[in-house]
């Protein structure tokens, strides 16, 4: 029975029931399934409030998304030609052309591409048909207010970046694209667009490096011709001085080098004459490094349940940190009630 002492205060109230001790040793009372459920009963107000904060905050972006229609597209880059193993000190010369080349086409570089300045400024000043059928510009679409053509296209594309996206497929090396508008037809063109722009990119940049492979190799070719003269020169000056060469050892060794120098010289000069070759043939070849896997599909109804989905994940997320706050509401009760000099007495009366 407890004590009635009128000299104790009554901490009872202010002490929540999860918190109350009943045992001194074994496990805390406040681990137990009762223990959890009363501090959520007790800061019940606080986790509504959380969240319905979060059920606003996500819906309220969830609703701007709700009217939006997505399309979406896919490619893949195109492999990329192994370059020539060139001997000697000429293969350092065409590392650094191979290494921009391959990140030129890597399915990372293309899939930043998707939102740059570059694509999407020319996206944006792309005319465009609504679903109805009416020609507008994507700065209309947009409500953008500017007399100038040039600077309402760079508006436009300053919006594309928060309407398009990318994404990378690791197991198929593919890359997608999505893009938003609230008409079905404008996201289809405004993804085929994108796509329609980066094999134009891709075209001008590989039939650039193309070219830039091709002269270089052409200098290669003719230096290394001249050095191959050169060397086949002092080995046949070399032959005609000393034709009993075999006979002096110190001949023998002279003519191994100048033969291992002749050797070598031709295999460089045929190694970049092969490269050269192939550099021909890669000109005159089709220049796009993208293979359209998906085209853009038209899309046939808004994302309403992307926005559903959206909305009771911002519920969820609300109602998580609001029973976070409780508990550690709850810990700072405890510390602060235990910490009293009442409870100090009023657990020295029970335990009596």
């Amino acid at each position: 029975m407890h004590s009635t002492d009128p000299s104790l205060p009554d901490t009872r109230r202010a002490v929540p029931v999860a918190f109350r001790p009943s045992r001194v040793d074994g496990p805390r009372e406040e681990t137990s399934l009762l223990a959890f459920l009363s501090i959520l009963l007790y800061h019940r107000r606080i986790i509504a409030i959380c969240a319905l904060a979060g059920l606003a905050l996500f819906g309220a972006s969830a609703m701007s998304e709700a009217s939006l229609y997505l399309s979406r597209a896919s490619f893949m880059v195109k492999g990329t030609r192994a370059p020539a193993q060139i001997p000697g000190g000429f293969a350092s010369l065409t590392s650094g052309i191979a290494a921009a080349a391959e990140f030129s086409q890597s399915i990372v570089f293309y899939s930043d591409m998707v939102k740059s300045k570059t694509i999407l400024a020319a996206v944006a000043r792309k005319p465009y048909t609504t679903a109805e059928g009416a020609r507008t510009t994507l700065a209309a679409m947009y409500g953008i207010k500017e007399s100038d053509p040039r600077i309402a296209a760079g508006l436009a594309a300053e919006r594309l970046l928060t309407d398009v996206s990318s994404s990378i497929y690791s197991r198929s090396g593919m890359v997608g694209i999505a893009a938003h508008s609230t008409d079905p037809a404008i996201a289809q063109q405004i993804a085929a667009n994108i796509l329609a722009e980066l094999d134009a990119f891709s075209a001008t940049r590989r039939r650039s490096q193309t070219l830039e492979e091709r002269k270089f190799t052409e200098d290669l070719v003719s230096e290394s011709r001249a050095r191959l003269a050169r060397a086949e020169e002092a080995h046949a000056a070399f032959a005609r001085v000393n034709r009993d060469y075999e006979n002096s050892p110190q001949l023998r060794v002279e003519n191994d080098r100048l033969a291992r120098e002749v050797s070598m010289q031709q295999q460089i000069y045929t190694a970049i004459t092969q490269s050269y070759e192939q550099a021909k043939i890669e000109a005159v070849r089709d220049p796009s490094a993208l293979s359209v896997v998906e085209p853009p599909d038209l899309p046939a109804q808004p994302q309403t349940r992307a926005a559903l989905r959206k909305t009771l994940l911002g519920l969820a997320a609300g109602f998580f940190v609001g029973v976070v706050i409780a508990f550690l509401r709850q810990r700072a009760m405890e510390v602060r009630t235990v910490l009293t000099p009442g409870y100090m007495q009023f657990t020295s009366a029970l335990s009596s």
